[in-house]
């Protein structure tokens, strides 16, 4: 899901890009998965000179937001965010 300022329609040329990659399955090997996640903005950002934060979510975190460490962060989410795959 798109968030945050660009999801909003506020942002200006130098804004990154906040992405939410809610994952299925159980929740697990967040370093390693955004990591790899890193990884991707980094050819993203080489490519296009955007930014981009992807912050890797699993499906129970993001139901149930008092199991993440940062549940203003999910509210925040699901209050401006904008599915860009799926059934979102």
């Amino acid at each position: 899901m798109l968030f945050g300022s660009r999801a909003r329609g506020t942002h200006d040329a130098e804004s990154d890009v906040d992405l939410a990659v809610i994952l299925s399955g159980p929740a697990g090997r967040r370093y390693q998965v955004a990591g790899e996640m890193a990884e991707v903005a980094f050819t993203v950002m080489l490519e296009t000179g955007i930014l981009v934060q992807a912050v890797p979510l699993w499906e129970d975190e993001f139901e149930q937001p008092e199991t993440f460490g940062d549940p203003g962060l999910i509210a925040a989410i699901k209050r401006d965010g904008v599915g860009v795959f799926g059934d979102e």
